[in-house]
């Protein structure tokens, strides 16, 4: 089912989950289409399986809400992709990155080019 839900992400883009006990999850908030750093952040961090080794290891969900400009959306992803960014008063900057324990408890931070060994190290010291 794992895999089956990995596929899904690289097809879609949408959602990666681990179903795990861990309450951590990272929202990436992104414009996958059209804006420039949210397209490296997804090739030179998300797409590396040393990111992908670490999230796994920490057990933390990681759900990617995309606002693209020419991608068609279901009525349903919209509605959902727009609760969160409610939920987690989202500023309107590309890519926003969101770790969040629960709906009250949570960091968020702009990516800006930073390597995978950066973005890592900036997780780690919100998780202690």
């Amino acid at each position: 089912m794992r895999a089956l839900l990995f596929c899904f992400v690289l097809l879609t883009g949408i959602c990666f989950t681990t179903n795990n006990n861990n309450n951590y999850k990272i929202f990436i908030l992104e414009g996958s289409d059209w804006c420039a750093n949210c397209i490296n952040l997804d090739k030179n961090v998300l797409s590396d399986s040393t990111f992908i080794h670490f999230i796994n290891e920490q057990n933390i969900d990681l759900i990617r809400v995309n606002f693209p400009q020419r991608l068609k959306l279901t009525k349903e992803e919209i509605a959902y992709n727009e609760s969160i960014a409610e939920k987690y008063n989202f500023e309107g900057v590309f890519p926003t990155i969101i770790l969040a324990k629960d709906e009250s408890d949570f960091d968020k931070f702009n990516y800006d080019s930073e390597s995978t060994e950066q973005l890592i190290s900036k997780i780690e010291a919100l998780l202690e």
